[in-house]
């Protein structure tokens, strides 16, 4: 399949990056979380990106366009504090790489 977790020693860098159980756990509790409050994780994710002070913009990719329509919604969702508790958490659980190879790029 094609993807960046198959680009050669890119696809390498991208598994050691993001390819662990916890950020698959993660997933799994935002899906829960979400599925009863009408927003998807990308739309939920990225309006939670947006709402931090010090962020200047996101960075958005899509291959397909439903992906950026759904992207895209993000500047109309509000999250509410439950939301941003909860997207905060799951934040401060994600293991932290320290790897200088991926510090440097």
């Amino acid at each position: 399949t094609k993807g960046r977790f198959n680009l050669g020693e890119s696809g390498k860098l991208y598994q050691n990056r993001y390819w662990h159980d916890t950020q698959f756990d993660i997933v799994d509790s935002m899906k829960e979380f979400f599925s009863t409050r009408n927003k998807t994780l990308t739309s939920a994710s990225l309006a939670w990106v947006l709402s931090n002070p010090v962020v200047t913009s996101a960075i958005v990719g899509a291959s397909k366009s439903g992906q950026l329509t759904d992207s895209l919604q993000a500047i109309n969702v509000k999250l509410d504090e439950t939301e941003m508790e909860f997207l905060n958490s799951l934040w401060y659980r994600l293991a932290r790489i320290n790897d200088p190879a991926v510090a440097l790029r």
